[in-house]
């Protein structure tokens, strides 16, 4: 019996340490703690009754002292339970106050980078440092799909070979200097250095307004179809682009220089690839040692015969040894063989105010035979107008580089 009651003695000394341990928490009130001193109380008396017993005990005598025991620390768990209970009803309490004084706050999309934590993770200097930087998104909703409506236009036809930027007059002054007379030239020790005259000139372009109005569009019309405003503001805004392209094909077509490359000359294979050769070389010899992109604009009908030219044989002529390195534009407002071809960084758009599409409600004018018969507020007639507007300028800054004609005319020109 010596055994048993050895290890039923080890038993009630671990837990009454356990107990010792227990009665420390501060979570614990006076009514918990003073469960918690009866519960020691107890296991001290079975113990001291254990060490009482002689040797032979029964184990009823055992069981008796055990069950004892047992009682005492069913009375610690539950004051130990309570005190765990108190204890995360407070925490639940307090995230639930930090819950409710978030609820309506702006929230903001916040990211941090923390290179002292970085410097300072596991690792020599040689291995990879993992890093991580945290990024708040809890103001983001989700969403099936996300369409952004495109509102400044791109630029079509002849207007995509115009180098863009913004500016924040409304008339830009063109310099040029061109010079005179003398050269730069080597010069002997205490030899009289060559006079350079130059002479300026100044012209000043002014911003111009595109503009247009779609009026009269139903309200019931846009509720009825979610799509309609989106489609009706990027014809609108196509539409400014045209303008825009016919005042870019009027404004190079009226300062360029007819083919005239006395330099090419004339032509052994006088077709329409020597033709190409001939005028982008044109435009080469007015850059001079400058440097630029060169654009040749044609319509798409002349672009595809080019693309396809065969010689008498019907072999075909390839012509991408002449134009690889050229700006290629399609644009079906030049007619027939007609081309422009201009260096890039001379022919300017500076934009004012970015092309718009603004939506409101105007007049409604009724007329009959020319004359006004009623006038009424698009709120009352249940519609809306939509206006699409730019403010930019167009202007070359050096004439020489832009070139026009015919493909024909050309092949003509450098026929033997």
């Amino acid at each position: 019996m010596k055994k048993e009651l050895v290890k039923v003695k080890a038993h009630l000394t671990s837990r009454l340490n356990s107990l010792n341990e227990q009665k420390k928490s501060a979570s614990l009130n006076d009514e918990q703690k003073a469960k918690v001193d009866e519960a020691i109380n107890s296991v001290t008396d079975a113990l001291a009754e254990l060490d009482a017993a002689e040797a032979e005990a029964t184990n009823e005598q055992l069981l008796a002292v055990f069950a004892k025991a047992s009682e005492a620390f069913a009375a610690s768990a539950t004051a130990s339970a309570e005190a765990v209970e108190a204890k995360l009803q407070a925490q639940i309490s307090k995230m639930q106050a930090k819950i409710e004084k978030g609820v309506g706050a702006p929230k903001k999309v916040t990211a941090r980078l923390s290179l002292k934590t970085l410097k300072a993770a596991a690792g020599s200097k040689d291995e990879f440092k993992s890093f991580s930087a945290g990024v708040d998104v809890t103001a983001f909703t989700p969403e099936a799909e996300i369409e952004n409506v495109e509102i400044y236009h791109t630029l079509i036809g002849i207007a995509g070979g115009f180098e863009v930027s913004a500016t924040g007059k409304t008339s830009i002054k063109v310099r040029t200097m061109e010079k005179g007379s003398g050269a730069a030239a080597v010069v002997l020790n205490h030899g009289v250095k060559p006079v350079i005259e130059y002479v300026g000139a100044q012209s000043v372009v002014n911003i111009d307004t595109y503009a247009g109005v779609v009026e009269g569009i139903a309200d019931e019309d846009l509720e009825d179809n979610p799509e309609l405003e989106n489609e009706i503001q990027m014809e609108a805004m196509y539409e400014l682009s045209a303008a825009e392209n016919t005042a870019a094909n009027t404004l190079l077509t009226g300062v360029a220089q007819a083919y005239g490359n006395a330099a090419y000359g004339k032509s052994a294979y006088p077709d329409a690839k020597a033709a190409l050769a001939g005028i982008v070389d044109q435009v080469r010899q007015a850059l001079g040692n400058r440097v630029s992109p060169i654009c040749l604009a044609m319509n798409s009908a002349q672009w595809a015969k080019l693309k396809d030219l065969r010689n008498t044989n019907g072999t075909p002529i390839e012509i991408q040894s002449i134009i690889g390195d050229v700006k290629v534009i399609v644009d079906n407002s030049l007619t027939t063989d007609n081309f422009l071809c201009w260096a890039q960084k001379f022919a300017k758009i500076k934009v004012y105010k970015a092309g718009k599409a603004d939506w409101y409600k105007g007049v409604k004018v009724t007329t009959v035979a020319g004359n006004v018969t009623a006038v009424y507020s698009e709120w009352r007639t249940d519609e809306s107008s939509l206006r699409v507007r730019q403010r930019e300028a167009l202007y070359v800054t050096d004439d020489t580089t832009v070139v026009k004609g015919t493909i024909s005319g050309v092949i003509t020109a450098i026929t033997v």
